[in-house]
């Protein structure tokens, strides 16, 4: 990986403005900006720490079944592992499920192996949902409505964009 891949990834901290939980008020904590910005930063590194697990995700991703399942697949263990790692309240499960997702739609988008678009994306977080919704208690149609929600959005794409271009 070139040194400017590495570096981004590990500055991902500093540039990134902070994932936003939603609670009642529709805005994060500090403290909850705080935690999400080490689940992301966690992922970030889990996914570009190295050329051996950019390629090892990439090949996860072209194993030759469908993208989104395969997406799926990914984000889910992925999310497990920060999770372990974090002890992350549930309600930072879906959140964290859905930045991973992006970034790793426009992973496999940037590599070639699939054309990014709204059907991929929600096939992607339905696929994620599912698997993480038998460890947790998470309601696979959230993702998805998550997903369509307009004023998520730009939420979406923004943290999915965080990491564009670094695969």
């Amino acid at each position: 990986m070139d040194k400017g891949l590495l570096s981004q990834a590990g500055e991902t901290e500093q540039q990134t403005e902070q994932a936003q939980l939603p609670n009642d008020a529709g805005t994060a904590s500090p403290e909850e900006e705080q935690i999400m910005d080490q689940a992301l930063a966690e992922v970030g590194n889990m996914i570009y720490q190295s050329d051996e697990a950019n390629a090892s995700i990439l090949e996860m991703l072209n194993s030759g079944g469908e993208v989104p399942v395969a997406v799926g697949m990914v984000v889910s263990q992925i999310v497990e592992v920060v999770d372990k790692k974090m002890d992350l309240p549930e309600d930072f499960i879906l959140p964290l499920a859905e930045a991973t997702t992006m970034m790793l739609v426009e992973m496999a988008d940037t590599a070639g192996i699939v054309e990014t678009n709204d059907d991929v994306i929600e096939q992607s977080l339905m696929a994620a949902a599912k698997n993480l919704a038998q460890d947790y208690d998470l309601d696979p149609a959230a993702l998805q409505s998550a997903a369509a929600d307009p004023e998520l959005a730009p939420e979406i794409d923004r943290v999915g964009g965080m990491y564009a271009g670094q695969s």
